[in-house]
């Protein structure tokens, strides 16, 4: 399949691999921790304040990686920033 034929490169394999378990395993802890939280606290209000607030960093960079990604020139290394 056409889709997949870029996963034919062993190096770039693993590292989508790699990336692919890292960020379930980084999701999965954003998870226990908020039942941890409401299992500890027995609040709602408490896990979703750890839920919401494990969220704001990844929000934020994303934003600011988007709009460095739409003003940079294609191509440009990063030394040349």
């Amino acid at each position: 399949m056409a889709l997949f034929r870029a996963l034919t490169h062993r190096s770039l394999a693993f590292l989508w691999v790699g990336q692919t378990i890292s960020r379930v395993g980084d999701h999965l802890y954003q998870v226990a921790l908020a039942w941890w939280v409401l299992e500890k606290t027995g609040s709602a209000l408490a896990m979703g304040t750890v839920l919401t607030f494990s969220m704001v960093p990844m929000l934020l960079f994303v934003l600011i990686g988007g709009v460095a990604v739409d003003r940079l020139p294609a191509g440009a290394p990063a030394a040349d920033l």
